[in-house]
């Protein structure tokens, strides 16, 4: 499955990141870009490994 094409698999990752986030005490305020910078970084890598 690939998770940078089924939208139910990305927003099951973008849960797991904002769960991360706020385990480590990310800032609840730059949450929002973090999370987005973060799922647009690890698309750009799942792209290379395939």
């Amino acid at each position: 499955m690939d998770w940078t094409i089924r939208q139910s698999a990305k927003d099951k990752v973008k849960l797991e990141v904002k769960r991360v986030l706020r385990f480590y005490k990310y800032p609840p305020d730059d949450e929002p870009r973090a999370t987005e910078t973060l799922l647009e970084q690890a698309e750009m890598h799942a792209e290379e490994l395939v």
